[in-house]
């Protein structure tokens, strides 16, 4: 009898999924919404496979088969799996590297998937390109209706803040705050009709919408320079993108978005597709 019950516990237990992110606080309700969106998206499909979310933060210990999801982690995730040794152990699905260096080999640190070419050629294995996972938040949450009265808005890195409003004060008016709840982006992010963002995360999040946007140049103190947005347009098929637009008091911002390439919807579509069934993959097999 007492057997019988257990095996049926056991079936019906909850499975559970980890997931790291680069948060300190990973109880936190909301923060840099690119970094949160890992916990974001798999809680978002975690819920129609009665699975578990585990949040796990840059400062804590990592358990055995874990996952990445978003951000430029991997350095991140071979320092933890150097670190902890075996009992850890990470599988990346979607992160990028945060600058061009080489990642050694470690058994414990799997690729299932990669942001762009420019970090799986870094990798010591093949592994899969496809693009940020980014890209779904556009099937998790629905842009609310707005007319687009607005012209430009802007997304700005923390790092860039400063040094943007002093040489743009009024744009204080027109910012995307990225750093809000999820409801309340979108919110704003739905008022305008082109963006121009100095994150990485803010110009994915507009291509997920088919919402116009560039990238910008404010300072030299985001890690990594250009690699991340290059690795990741290249990833959705601008093999001509270089460098992030340099800007000053000058710079017309509409005009620079609207001769900015931008991806067709069909090409995002077709890379959310693949994202989301990796990702179910992943769900059916625990």
């Amino acid at each position: 009898m007492h057997t019988e019950f257990y095996f049926y516990i056991e079936k019906f237990k909850m499975k559970q999924l980890n997931i790291l992110a680069s948060i300190k606080d990973p109880t936190a309700k909301h923060g840099n919404l690119g970094d949160m969106f890992g916990y974001l998206l798999l809680e978002h499909y975690c819920a129609q496979y009665s699975v578990n979310i585990n949040r796990i933060g840059v400062h804590e210990k990592i358990p055995e088969d874990t996952y990445a999801f978003v951000g430029s982690i991997i350095h991140l995730c071979h320092k933890k799996v150097k670190e902890q040794g075996d009992g850890c152990s990470i599988n990346v699905l979607g992160c990028g590297l945060i600058k061009e260096d080489k990642i050694p080999y470690n058994k414990n640190l799997r690729f299932l998937g990669v942001r762009g070419p420019k970090t799986s050629n870094l990798l010591p294995e093949d592994a899969d390109v496809i693009s940020d996972p980014g890209l779904l938040i556009s099937k998790i949450f629905k842009l609310p209706y707005n007319t687009q009265t607005e012209e430009v808005g802007f997304i700005i890195h923390s790092v860039d803040r400063k040094a943007f409003f002093e040489m743009f004060p009024s744009a204080k008016n027109n910012l995307i705050d990225n750093y809000k709840a999820p409801h309340e982006f979108l919110e704003q992010l739905s008022r305008y009709k082109y963006v121009v963002s100095s994150s990485l995360h803010g110009v994915i999040f507009c291509h997920a919408y088919g919402i116009p946007v560039c990238s910008i140049k404010v300072t030299e103190k985001i890690t990594g320079g250009d690699f991340k947005y290059t690795d990741y347009y290249q990833s959705i098929g601008n093999t001509q993108f270089a460098t992030r637009h340099t800007i000053d008091e000058s710079t017309n911002f509409r005009d620079l978005v609207a001769k900015e390439w931008q991806p067709e919807k069909a090409n995002i579509e077709k890379i959310q597709n693949k994202q989301k069934s990796l990702i179910i993959n992943v769900l059916k097999s625990l």
